[in-house]
């Protein structure tokens, strides 16, 4: 939700638009103008974030299976609900989440202990992995969600 808000001069103007006395031309040119500058913000606002035009969902359940391997910096995860796949990545058997930024070792750490306690967990898909996980791109864990059982 964006809200622009219009103060001195720029009320005053706007202001001048509902006066019936005011010509008609600068009207025009008032609301014009205003347009542009509403529509430079918002267009502005859309390249601000990038994050929409990625697709996102949330996949929600009990760890049935998850898989650290000894070489890699990654877990696959499996849910015990049927796996999203919101980016349309081309594998999505399963969850990939790329343990490479610093929160890696939070993040790995949530989901042992969730697999451990057989606690709900909602992880939050965003576009696919920029590795291949067994051959392919899989739905990216961008973040996990972690429920006491």
């Amino acid at each position: 939700m964006f809200t622009v808000v219009l103060s001195g001069a720029a009320a005053k103007t706007l202001s001048a638009v509902a006066d019936e006395s005011f010509d008609s031309r600068m009207r025009d040119v008032v609301l014009r103008n205003a347009r542009r500058l509403l529509t430079g913000c918002l267009a502005l606002a859309a390249l601000s974030m990038p994050a929409l035009a990625v697709a996102q969902a949330a996949a929600s359940g009990r760890i049935a299976m998850l898989n650290v391997p000894v070489h890699g910096q990654f877990v696959r995860i499996e849910l015990d609900a049927p796996a999203i796949n919101p980016g349309s990545c081309p594998g999505a058997e399963f969850y990939i989440a790329e343990l490479t930024g610093p929160n890696a070792n939070r993040i790995l750490g949530a989901l042992y202990a969730a697999h451990l306690s057989r606690a709900t967990v909602t992880l939050w898909i965003h576009g696919c992995t920029s590795g291949q996980y067994w051959g392919m791109s899989r739905p990216n864990v961008f973040d996990v969600y972690w429920y006491a059982p």
